[in-house]
């Protein structure tokens, strides 16, 4: 067995990496002569990777990939699950919107209503076809990793998957299908954005009918409100009816338009996705997996990887589906792990802190000195010199350098040994190893602290009787010091 390694390159603080150790968008490799495959150590984050093999037979070889990506240090600390963050949108969204009860519809509501769950569905069909190629390319992937068979029953099997995916008015001949793919995918997401486009126009007065019809209702419900008719009124049954009606048919009308809104938002981002699908070149990718059934396709490529985590992993396998005379390329494995370089990054790390500053900062304790039987005065405890010990997390935000040194923005929260309080910090970081690492931090430290009651002064005498059992204090915030640290972050890897 022979192994070849492949490396990628990021972007770093202060570090430099020699143009030879990124790797390309492309990387090419030639089967027939791995030793002279150039080994790379790192990947540009948001770097678009293929890795290209040249001089395969693949109907000969058997060949397997995959991607994976790693994040290490991203587990949020349980100290930060006391802080108010914004939780996650919920993007399942319904297929259509309805009515919640039975209003009585102005007939222009009714029509636009129409008119937009007509322009919906365009939108999900486009949607869904988009969809559906997912598994014909799987179909295509298979048909063009097969070994054993002959490449005319591959082609055949090719041909007749196409047909049934596109429609019946494409002869069965591999260019005009292949036409047919490009042309049917695109047709099928210009017409979601048309459709999206109808709905933008459409959407505006359908909302401003629902509002006028609120506001009519509005005005039986004011009306009521303010000037309620007697039970004894002959109208008083009757007004009551439109009343409860006028508020039952807001509320409807309220839900109906939080419905649409929500409905709306998830149609336009679908088409948003397919609209990502065409300036991603996707469609071009399924015409060219197609276009690769070929007879003289002695290449293979991988699939995209658009780099994002902290670490990425390849493997490559090439294997003989049969017995072959060329014995020294029977099998080959490609297998190599990246680092990436670049790309900003927030993750988490948790240990001991030490905190410092003048008095206030410390914790200021007071007590009563007596001059006489009836006067005394207030003087701070000598607390001596001394650091605050406090229990903390930090969240650090940089941008990967590649290596086993990182620079980072860390602001983070602690509690001390007595948990009396949360203390805030920001500093600077130096991170150092890989998946796990120690992280070493200074900066500023803002607690809460209590002070002497402005009302009163230090070493000012006062008569007993006018002083209160205990000297006075307050609790101000923020007072600032220092900090260090010592903080160790873990990697909770993904299977």
């Amino acid at each position: 067995m022979k192994t070849c390694l492949l490396l990628f390159v990021p972007v770093v603080f202060s570090i430099t990496v020699a143009a030879q150790d990124v790797v390309p968008e492309v990387a090419t490799f030639n089967f027939l002569e791995p030793e002279g495959f150039i080994k790379y150590k790192t990947a540009r984050h948001g770097s678009k990777i293929v890795v290209r093999i040249q001089n395969v037979n693949r109907n000969l070889y058997k060949i397997n990939e995959s991607f994976t990506q790693s994040d290490f240090n991203t587990e949020l600390p349980n100290i930060f699950s006391a802080v108010n963050l914004p939780g996650y949108l919920n993007l399942l969204l319904p297929d259509a919107f309805e009515n919640v009860m039975e209003l009585s519809l102005l007939p222009s509501l009714v029509n636009r209503k129409i008119e937009i769950d007509r322009n919906l569905k365009i939108i999900y069909a486009s949607s869904e076809f988009i969809n559906s190629t997912t598994q014909y390319n799987n179909i295509l992937s298979n048909l063009y990793q097969s070994c054993g068979i002959a490449y005319d029953a591959i082609e055949h099997e090719a041909i007749e998957t196409t047909e049934k995916f596109l429609p019946a008015v494409y002869p069965k001949t591999r260019v005009e299908q292949a036409k047919g793919l490009k042309a049917e995918l695109e047709t099928a997401i210009q017409k979601a954005v048309g459709a999206r486009t109808a709905i933008q126009e459409r959407i505006p007065e359908y909302m401003n009918d629902i509002d006028r019809q609120m506001e009519k209702n509005g005005d039986v419900i004011w009306e009521w409100d303010k000037f309620p008719l007697d039970k004894k009124h002959p109208d008083y049954s009757e007004g009551l009816i439109r009343y409860r009606m006028a508020k039952k048919e807001n509320e409807a009308y309220k839900t109906q338009k939080d419905s649409a809104s929500a409905v709306l938002k998830g149609a336009f981002a679908l088409v948003v996705a397919l609209e990502k699908f065409m300036d991603d070149n996707k469609i071009q990718a399924l015409v060219n997996n197609y276009n690769l059934i070929n007879e003289s396709n002695f290449t293979y490529a991988t699939d995209t990887l658009r780099v994002s985590g902290d670490e990425v992993k390849l493997k490559i396998s090439i294997n003989a589906a049969k017995a072959l005379p060329c014995e020294d390329h029977n099998k080959l494995v490609i297998e190599e792990t990246y680092r990436t370089q670049g790309g900003w990054k927030v993750d988490f790390s948790a240990g001991l802190l030490f905190n410092g500053g003048n008095a206030d900062f410390l914790g200021n304790e007071f007590q009563y000195r007596t001059i006489n039987d009836s006067t005394a005065f207030i003087q701070r405890k000598d607390g001596g010199s001394r650091l605050l010990l406090s229990v903390g997390a930090f969240m650090h935000i940089y941008r990967r350098s590649g290596t086993n040194f990182n620079v980072a923005i860390s602001p983070g929260l602690s509690t001390t040994t007595a948990f009396d309080g949360l203390n805030f910090h920001l500093g600077g970081s130096a991170i150092f190893g890989r998946r796990e690492r120690l992280v070493l931090s200074v900066g500023a430290t803002a607690r809460e602290v209590k002070v002497l009651d402005h009302h009163y002064r230090l070493d000012e005498s006062y008569l007993i009787t006018e002083l209160p059992s205990a000297p006075p204090t307050v609790k101000v915030f923020p007072k600032f010091g220092w900090f260090v640290s010592m903080t160790y972050n873990w990697s909770k890897l993904k299977s």
